[in-house]
């Protein structure tokens, strides 16, 4: 007889990530519990459940069976400052003290958390990546919120034996990639100029097929990890390099030009502005800081704990996300 394989609990699951990770998953014949606020979006074979998720959620049912969680759901940044403190607090660590507990007592044997490169830095030092043993000085409420969450995980886990993994994600794409990449993606396509020539910046970033490989090769790891990890395709990009790759697969003619740093600032404050009165302009100060600073990670200690290698660089995944781009754009 065939051995059976675990069940998986999904929060998040029709996520962008969640829906990448549940099609890893069945593909790889694992039965997967999807928690979500809504069942619509969900790939075919997911065991949909309805809850929402908060402090006070109550998990006891959802977790029958359940040998292993992803934690993906969360209270995502959001960079017109719409959202307050408590928001994240609530979402991203006091629901992930709630169900991590509940896990515990379930007898959930390993607890997987999408964290964020937010819960540590910004930006990393000049000519250095941000590591494991990077002292965590989170800026903003949602990277508070993120390393508050991974220190519950570390805490309940000395007192019950559930093994933890946070993984701290930087920028992640792929294919029904949202917000900030598609957005660059579409200014790309359209041949609007862009200031990044000159700007000497390296940037990490995540294929989501890597991702959802390494949210796989942890599930299955067979000794205990208890660990937050840095995480990324390895291949480290700068914004000019990033807009070549995105021209390339789009087969466009890429149009940098070379902005001063005050001149730079100021566009960004100008789209903050617009952004305010209409609440959309594809270029703000955030935008442009994630843009033009360098924020590297150093996966190196995830690569051997896991003894995993991204299956996809960097220049392949854009690729893939390009392709899906043009196959689903109107207009």
């Amino acid at each position: 007889m065939a051995e059976r394989k675990p069940l998986i609990l999904v929060t998040g699951a029709n996520g962008f990530v969640g829906r990448h990770l549940c099609k890893a998953l069945i593909d790889r014949d694992w039965s997967v519990r999807g928690a979500v606020r809504r069942s619509d979006g969900l790939i075919p074979g997911v065991e949909p459940v309805v809850v929402e998720i908060g402090p006070k959620t109550e998990w006891g049912e959802i977790l029958s069976g359940v040998s292993c969680v992803i934690h993906l759901a969360a209270r995502v940044h959001d960079m017109t400052n719409s959202v307050g403190a408590d928001d994240y607090q609530r979402i991203n660590t006091e629901a992930t003290q709630q169900l991590s507990r509940a896990a515990a007592r379930a007898g959930v044997s390993r607890f997987i958390f999408a964290s964020s490169v937010k819960a540590v830095a910004e930006a990393s030092p000049a000519g250095k990546s941000l590591n494991e043993h990077s002292i965590p000085d989170p800026r903003d409420a949602y990277g508070k919120s993120k390393l508050a969450a991974e220190q519950i995980l570390a805490e309940i886990s000395s007192r019950t034996g559930m093994d933890w993994v946070a993984f701290r994600l930087p920028l992640i794409y792929g294919p029904e990639v949202r917000a900030n990449f598609l957005r660059l993606i579409r200014l790309v396509d359209k041949g609007i100029p862009l200031p990044f020539r000159g700007i000497n910046n390296k940037r990490s970033l995540l294929y989501a097929g890597n991702l959802t490989d390494a949210f796989c090769k942890a599930i299955s790891h067979p000794t205990t990890i208890n660990s937050a990890l840095m995480i990324s395709d390895n291949d480290d990009l700068s914004s000019a390099e990033l807009v070549e790759l995105i021209a390339k697969g789009l087969q466009r003619k890429t149009h940098l030009v070379q902005m001063p740093l005050p001149l730079l600032k100021l566009l960004g404050h100008f789209g903050d502005v617009v952004r305010k009165i209409n609440g959309t302009f594809p270029l703000t100060s955030e935008t442009l800081n994630r843009l033009t600073n360098s924020l590297t990670v150093d996966s190196s200690r995830c690569r051997e704990i896991l003894d995993w290698t991204p299956p996809c660089s960097a220049e392949t995944g854009i690729q893939k996300t390009v392709r899906w781009y043009r196959g689903n754009r109107t207009g």
